[in-house]
């Protein structure tokens, strides 16, 4: 990947990171929760679309990043090192913090904190085991999970389909996705509204594609990996078509205001503008560069700090210092232990997955990097 690409690569990082922080700020919660008379200056409801640029994103990078590993146990080794060490620092972080100041809490639909944390949830946190029945001290910690789920699979198609595993994942993309909106089509009560929950007969059925095979978000994953093995034909076309669709549902199931939306992604569009023409990008390639620490970190302590704060500042003001506040959090963070045991961890993964002999599931591609050492 030569630096143009990179620098692209991490430019969207930063305006995915940016979707995701300023809807949790502006919207996700009710600015009565704060304690605030009126909404934000800004208001949107299109956070989600900056995770499913992560996802198109993750599965561009892996993608790459899979045809320059040896076998399973190095790839997962240094995937999961990738995202563990720093998760773990953010996780207790979190935990600790809200033992102190904790985030407003919100009831019913789009409810916001509702349970409580417990140390016996941090644990389980600890290893991704929200599937279990754990609660995330972290609701934006989702996400990570969606990740891990989609490195299993790419590995295991590696594995099974060698070198044509690029064109394989897409086409079982294509399939499962389907399958899984066809479901959300046709599966509905009544008057149910369109939405991830909308199936009723085969509601276990959906669950399991959304659980297991992460159906909704599989078409932005396979986008990724087409545009990684330049795969342009009809099944990146239908992959585009099917990520349409779920953006949609996405974005309808949180209120969305076209007007609102309209007005932020106008000023977005001119602060990009104002960063390529002052700084020729440096704010946005920066905010990229950290977009994963300042993710962990943005959401109960910066919204617990706008409950704080709003009272005394405002609104608007709360937000600003949250916002100075966490992306200083997540800069010491991602310097302290993001990148300093990366390779440590990788290497003991490396060994622990050995023992259970993956590491003789091998791939037909050349080796570029190792993580034995």
């Amino acid at each position: 990947m030569n630096d143009s690409t990179s620098r692209f690569i991490q430019m969207w990082r930063g305006i995915a990171v940016a979707l995701v922080v300023l809807y949790h700020y502006l919207s996700r919660v009710p600015h009565e929760a704060f304690g605030s008379s009126s909404p934000p200056l800004l208001q949107l409801q299109i956070g989600k679309v900056g995770v499913l640029i992560f996802f198109i994103i993750s599965g561009y990078l892996i993608t790459n990043s899979l045809v320059k590993t040896s076998d399973v146990a190095a790839f997962y080794a240094k995937r999961v090192a990738r995202i563990w060490p720093l998760f773990i620092v953010a996780a207790i972080t979190v935990f600790i913090f809200i033992q102190f100041l904790q985030p407003p809490v919100v009831l019913g639909q789009h409810d916001f904190f509702e349970k409580q944390p417990t140390f016996f949830d941090l644990i389980g946190n600890l290893f991704f085991l929200e599937d279990l029945g754990f609660t995330w001290v972290d609701g934006a910690y989702w996400s990570i999970v969606v990740e891990l789920k989609f490195y299993l699979m790419i590995g295991l198609f590696a594995v099974a389909f060698k070198e044509r595993f690029i064109p394989a994942f897409c086409s079982v993309a294509v399939v499962v996705a389907s399958a899984d909106l066809a479901i959300l089509l046709i599966d509905r009560a009544p008057g149910v509204p369109l939405d991830f929950d909308s199936s009723a007969h085969l509601r276990v059925l959906s669950k399991a594609l959304h659980g297991l095979l992460i159906s909704q978000y599989l078409p932005f994953f396979a986008i990724g990996v087409a545009l990684a093995g330049k795969v342009q034909d009809g099944v990146l076309n239908a992959l585009i078509a099917l990520a349409v669709a779920f953006s949609v549902i996405a974005i309808n199931s949180d209120a969305f205001v076209f007007e609102q939306n309209v007005q932020f992604l106008a000023i977005l569009a001119l602060v990009l503008f104002a960063d390529k023409l002052l700084c020729r990008n440096a704010i946005i390639v920066w905010v990229g560069n950290y977009s994963y620490s300042i993710y962990l970190f943005h959401q109960v302590i910066g919204l617990a700090i706008m409950g704080l704060l709003t009272p005394i500042i405002g609104i608007n003001f709360a937000i600003a210092v949250a916002l100075v506040i966490v992306v200083s959090i997540a800069w010491i963070a991602s310097n302290v232990f993001e990148m300093r045991y990366r390779h440590r961890v990788a290497g003991l993964l490396y060994r622990a997955f050995s023992l259970l002999r993956l590491n003789r599931l091998t791939f037909n591609f050349p080796v570029a990097e190792n993580v034995r050492g």
